[in-house]
């Protein structure tokens, strides 16, 4: 009796978050050519600045800087790398990939950001590795570090 509460349990919170026979979305999360970021999958759980504005369930507005880019990426990328549960996987003059880790069931999601100076603007994409709905943590992931960088005057 106990097993099969606990195994029904178990499944009831898989298909929840629709995890259950779930495999990877992003087969190649890196950057692509001429600092794109990857593109997201059809399923909710991904957002991107790159996407298409009309596509509400995956666009996401950019970082617009204010004043030097250069100097504001420095700034953002080190306010990155300090997020809880986040670790660097690739870095270059102007891009960056992390996972973050959601802080209950340990789910590891991929961010990339990258800066398009000439245009005042960082980009930047959240997606999970596994599952189909993330229930918003990607977004709230990138619109939780856009209040951060707008209360210190980083980002518009």
């Amino acid at each position: 009796m106990v097993l099969t509460y606990f195994y029904m349990s178990n499944l009831v919170i898989a298909l929840l978050f629709g995890l259950s026979f779930s495999l990877p979305l992003v087969t190649n999360s890196s950057m692509t050519s001429k600092n794109k970021l990857p593109r997201c999958a059809t399923s909710p759980n991904c957002v991107s600045s790159q996407a298409d504005p009309l596509d509400r369930r995956h666009f996401i507005q950019p970082f617009t800087i204010i004043g030097a880019p250069e100097q504001a990426w420095l700034l953002f990328v080190q306010h990155l790398k300090n997020q809880p549960r986040t670790l660097l996987i690739n870095e270059s003059a102007t891009t960056i990939h992390v996972s973050a880790t959601t802080p209950i069931l340990r789910f590891v999601d991929d961010v990339h950001a990258s800066l398009e100076a000439e245009s005042q603007l960082i980009h930047v994409y959240s997606a999970s590795r596994v599952g189909y709905s993330d229930l918003g943590t990607n977004r709230q992931r990138l619109e939780q570090l856009r209040k951060q960088l707008q209360s210190i005057g980083l980002i518009d």
